[in-house]
């Protein structure tokens, strides 16, 4: 948004203790993304598979219209405008196929964080499981990483952000191509100043996963794509193929703890 893109109208309301600062959803899309959730049995901390065609036709042309509506309704005509919600990471598709209709040039920033921050962020705002908040940082990750390779996009880590500002942000300009932005020495003081490190609750501590493989190569590789621009598609690839095995192999019926747990032992033996 300091670059110069457009902010939702109706953004979340700030959370003590949370988000001091301000969330950046259009508190109605997300508040649609929760309803779709639910109507597909989901939720947004379900770490299993979410199958789209679990909307009918109808249902499915229904959110597609609502989506372009809110769409409509947040950005107007602003030539460029910023959309961020995690819970598009489980609906990438059909936000490319609405998007492609407006005649909307979509670029994508995916910025992960390190897991072992987003394990106590979770324990400590939601009370999730270690194996619970594990596998929704997976499956929100490999599920963007999918469905926006071969698309324009750069990938970023929330720490590196906090750290190495200036050098991400140019970084993030020359990777989307942002041309009508302007990166001035003012903007770039600004931007500094609203990457609080304050605001940083939750922070890693010891090693990423060391019992738990996955977590820690998918970190690893998002690292490195960050810093080279080189990803390792087809250890991620592995991954989400072992991740649906192990699935399967679980016989899960739900995402409780007891279940994610079974997931990852059935994971080990792949």
């Amino acid at each position: 948004n300091l670059l110069g893109a457009a902010l939702p109208k109706n953004l979340m309301p700030p959370s003590p203790n949370n988000n001091e600062a301000g969330f950046w959803e259009p508190q109605n899309l997300w508040l649609l993304h929760d309803r779709m959730l639910r109507e597909a049995g989901s939720r947004w901390d379900d770490w299993r598979k979410l199958d789209l065609g679990i909307f009918s036709p109808e249902r499915l042309d229904f959110h597609k219209s609502e989506i372009r509506r809110l769409i409509e309704e947040e950005f107007g005509d602003a030539p460029l405008f910023v959309l961020k919600d995690p819970r598009i990471c489980r609906f990438v598709p059909l936000y490319q196929d609405i998007l492609g209709d407006m005649g909307i040039d979509v670029k994508y920033a995916l910025i992960h964080r390190h897991p072992r921050a987003v394990e106590a962020s979770l324990k400590v705002r939601n009370g999730t499981s270690e194996a619970c908040s594990q596998l929704i940082w997976l499956r929100y990750v490999l599920e963007a990483e999918k469905t926006t390779r071969n698309c324009t996009r750069k990938f970023l880590s929330y720490e590196a952000l906090l750290t190495d500002t200036e050098r991400q942000v140019e970084e993030l300009i020359d990777a989307l191509a942002l041309t009508k932005v302007e990166s001035s020495r003012a903007t770039m003081a600004e931007i500094k100043s609203s990457l609080r490190q304050d605001l940083q609750h939750q922070k890693a501590v010891g090693n990423v996963a060391p019992t738990f493989l996955w977590l820690e190569v998918s970190w690893l590789a998002l690292e490195e794509a960050m810093n080279t621009g080189d990803l390792r598609v087809a250890a991620l690839q592995s991954i989400e193929r072992a991740f649906g095995k192990a699935e399967e192999t679980a016989a899960r019926t739900d995402f409780s703890k007891a279940s994610a747990l079974a997931v990852m032992r059935a994971g080990e033996q792949i």
